[in-house]
């Protein structure tokens, strides 16, 4: 973060005005640029994360409506928490959980899927669930690219 020589004004990154928004690096309309080139567009969004993101896109909507009620950490009870979704296809099913709860899930989540995870895209058992485990494994791959 850029400071203006007499130490009061902060400056944008990229273009050097003063920044009026607080914790930002960039100024309103560079960062309204950046986020115009660089966030992936809707076309380029495989299949899961569309159905992901119409899943919280939902269940942010109900929330702000009023339809579900944020609770404190399902496992925890810490107050501030999060929405888990364990099926994306219903967007009300949430489990409230804090950050650490809800990291510790997708973890083992991801572990376990490694786990099963065998050479040219086999898993262990072949099970009707492997499919999910596939989708699963592949789209952690994808997200960590």
């Amino acid at each position: 973060m850029r400071k203006c020589f007499c130490g009061t004004m902060r400056l944008c990154s990229k273009c050097h005005k003063d920044i009026l928004r607080k914790g930002q690096r960039y100024c309103l309309k560079c960062h309204a640029k950046n986020m115009r080139e660089n966030r992936p567009k809707w076309s380029e969004f495989t299949d899961i994360q569309k159905r992901k993101s119409i899943a919280r896109s939902y269940a942010n909507t109900y929330l702000k409506r009023g339809i579900i009620e944020k609770e404190p950490c399902s496992k925890c009870g810490f107050e501030k928490s999060q929405m888990h979704h364990e099926n994306y296809d219903k967007p009300i099913e949430i489990i409230w959980l804090c950050r650490k709860c809800h990291l510790k899930i997708h973890n083992a989540e991801r572990e376990t899927i490694q786990k099963c995870y065998v050479s040219n895209s086999q898993l262990c058992d072949g099970s009707e669930t492997n499919d999910k485990l596939v989708e699963l494994l592949e789209e952690s791959l994808i997200m960590t690219k």
